[in-house]
């Protein structure tokens, strides 16, 4: 197939972008453009509008990545004239050059719905994940349609064949919701092949010695749904009542940084808090193995790719019940799980500390058992869905 994709830039891949550095997150995206690009059956052409840099990327088989370069202030003025300026740019381009899918990534997937529909051409949009979840649970109406009026644009415009990532925020229900005709065929992502396997390769976490030090860490981008705050008072809690030499480590950018710092120095938990900025993906599988619990207490659901990849490597995974993490990660089965309440610190603080001091500890082993059935190789992943896009090409039945 030749695939027009309409592409986001996504921080992680600012670097491989405009230099050609390694990613550092995003893996499903990075492996999309990898994945196609590389590809002897498929090949695409990309168009991402960002505040930066105007470039030509080229992969192996001639496929090619453009950077556009559009200055704006303020994000979300700069993002409704990205809108035009996209909708305007590729529909004079559709004019002249044939695709047989349009593919449109996250909230730009309305516009390959649109584009689609006015040069009959098959759009798709590929959805990972959303933070509207909890909001749509509380009726945070006016945050909704405001700060995230552009999700619902994906929502209520829905291109022809609609993707979105397994990472337990139940993107099926949110959008069934806004839009209960839209449907939408839920995957889990996959994983490099050779990064999977050395996860597989480390050691999984067996017996924790309480008598040395307990290294946690929370991996995620620093962002409020992310609730890296929840870590730091948890670690307090095992510190201060249950006597525990815990040690967190934080890992990651975002827009919340500042306010952790703050509350870092608030706590005056300097002594065993570490804030890191993110690293390249590759070099994860070698940090990870350092640590012994690894939390993910994120608003509206948990499954991604960073727990997947504490999952393989035998962590002891630390988490909460909403969306649909449970799913695969169950309370004292294969991970550590409380509910959602304003009680989840103390709650997390005293299952964590129970667990450390049980005989038998073998969660990481098991989390490695449950998320190996699941996750595959990124060529397994990608192979299922473009099969399943192409089946739905006007020829074919």
């Amino acid at each position: 197939m030749k695939i027009l994709i309409i592409g986001e830039y996504y921080r992680p891949l600012i670097g491989w972008f405009q230099k050609d550095e390694p990613p550092t997150g995003t893996p499903a995206i990075y492996n999309l453009y990898q994945y196609l690009g590389n590809s002897t059956e498929h090949s695409f052409y990309s168009v991402i509008y960002n505040f930066d840099a105007n470039r030509i990327k080229k992969m192996p088989n001639g496929s090619i990545i453009e950077l556009k370069r559009l200055s704006f202030p303020i994000y979300l003025i700069w993002k409704l004239l990205s809108y035009f300026q996209l909708y305007r740019f590729l529909n004079k381009h559709l004019k002249s050059t044939k695709y047989d899918v349009l593919y449109g990534l996250s909230t730009y997937s309305s516009i390959a719905a649109s584009l689609g529909h006015k040069h009959n051409i098959l759009s798709a949009g590929r959805i990972y994940g959303t933070i509207l979840t909890e909001k749509l649970k509380n009726k945070r109406w006016f945050k909704i349609y405001t700060r995230h009026i552009f999700e619902l644009f994906a929502i209520k415009n829905p291109a022809d064949c609609m993707v979105a990532t397994q990472d337990g925020t139940a993107f099926d229900k949110v959008a069934q919701y806004f839009n209960p005709d839209v449907e939408v065929k839920m995957m889990f992502n996959g994983m490099d092949r050779d990064y999977r396997q050395q996860l597989l390769s480390l050691e999984p976490v067996t017996k924790v010695d309480t008598s040395k030090t307990i290294r946690m860490c929370s991996i995620s981008r620093i962002e409020h749904y992310k609730r890296h705050h929840l870590n730091i008072a948890i670690a307090k809690v095992l510190r201060d009542k249950y006597e525990l030499d815990i040690h967190l480590t934080i890992l990651g950018t975002g827009s919340m940084l500042s306010e952790i710092r703050t509350l870092i120095t608030q706590t005056k938990a300097h002594d065993y808090v570490v804030l890191r900025p993110e690293i390249p993906h590759a070099d994860l599988p070698e940090l990870v193995a350092t640590f012994d619990l690894s939390m993910f207490l994120y608003e509206g659901g948990s499954l991604g790719n960073v727990m997947w990849e504490h999952g393989l490597a035998g962590r002891v995974i630390c988490t909460v019940d909403n969306g649909e993490t449970c799913s695969v990660f169950q309370d004292q089965q294969n991970a550590l799980v409380v509910s959602d309440t304003e009680s989840i610190v103390e709650d997390m603080a005293a299952k964590i500390n129970t667990y450390l001091q049980a005989e038998h500890q073998d969660l990481g082993q098991e989390a490695r058992k449950s998320v190996e059935k699941i996750i595959g190789t990124w060529e397994e992943r990608f192979g299922k869905e473009f099969n399943w896009l192409e089946s739905h090409l006007p020829n074919k039945e």
